[in-house]
């Protein structure tokens, strides 16, 4: 067995707040159900990166044992990137919130993290 992608469908506090959020950090939506009006369900893309965010009405819907779960969790989104301090910098203009700034690591990448609107933690790294 050999898998092929990751896309993780995450919980969304505010689908719009999410849909802008992930916009102005370069992400596109490129599936999103309704097409119009109360968006339910989308799927946004930045080069091979896919991530989906799921409303929390239709989440906890599907799946009601989430019904009482905050969005925010232990894990990290860790997505490479080729210019890490050419995009920190626009992060910086946009005043998103830095939860670690640029750092080098002992495996050789500058990395820095940031929080979505929802709590989720977004890793962004370079490999040097």
């Amino acid at each position: 067995m050999i898998y092929k992608a990751l896309a993780p469908n995450l919980m969304a506090s505010d689908m719009e707040i999410t849909k802008d959020f992930y916009f102005k950090i370069g992400f596109e939506v490129v599936h999103a159900i309704p097409e119009e009006g109360n968006l339910q369900w989308m799927m946004l893309k930045s080069g091979n990166v896919t991530l989906m965010f799921q409303s929390r009405e239709s989440f906890t819907e599907s799946l009601p044992f989430a019904k009482n779960l905050d969005t925010i969790s232990t894990s990290i989104l860790y997505i490479d990137v080729s210019d890490a301090l050419t995009l920190y910098a626009s992060v910086l203009q946009l005043g998103i919130s830095i939860v670690h700034s640029p750092s080098k690591t002992f495996y050789n990448t500058v990395e820095f993290t940031i929080s979505d609107p929802n709590g989720y933690m977004l890793t962004f790294a370079q490999d040097l």
